[in-house]
């Protein structure tokens, strides 16, 4: 059941992406910066522990916790709305990867996360915009 969310999630994110491709197109169709929360999972159970990110200009990223402080950097880029992510835990120096497609007209991030240079060794996450 696991591998069948993975694979499902997958399947959806690769559709998504193919629906989305306009040629000349390497911006995303709505705004991705700002403040965004949800949750994230370990492994492939549903996301349910809190998560947050702050997607800055010039591709800078950081982790918020619920507090507001931040609690890792990075980097992020979004191409035909899909966004690709690295950042660093300041604490324990923990790095981690993400992938995601942005759902615009939902105010929707949805994706798969990793450790180092995996996005899909983690789990899942899923977020809404920040108001």
């Amino acid at each position: 059941m696991k591998y069948l969310k993975l694979i499902s999630f997958a399947v959806i994110l690769m559709a998504s992406f193919i629906a989305c491709k306009k040629e000349g197109t390497n911006k995303a169709v709505g705004n991705i910066e700002g403040t965004w929360e949800g949750k994230y999972s370990n492994g492939n159970s549903n996301p349910s522990i809190f998560y947050s990110l702050r997607f800055n200009a010039g591709g800078i990223l950081e982790e918020v916790g619920s507090n507001g402080q931040v609690k890792g950097t990075g980097t992020w880029e979004i191409d035909k709305n899909i966004i690709e992510a690295e950042y660093t835990n300041t604490a324990s120096g923990a790095k981690y990867s993400l992938i995601g497609a942005f759902y615009p007209s939902d105010g929707k991030l949805l994706g798969n996360w990793g450790f180092d240079e995996s996005v899909t060794d983690g789990g899942l996450w899923e977020m809404t915009t920040k108001k």
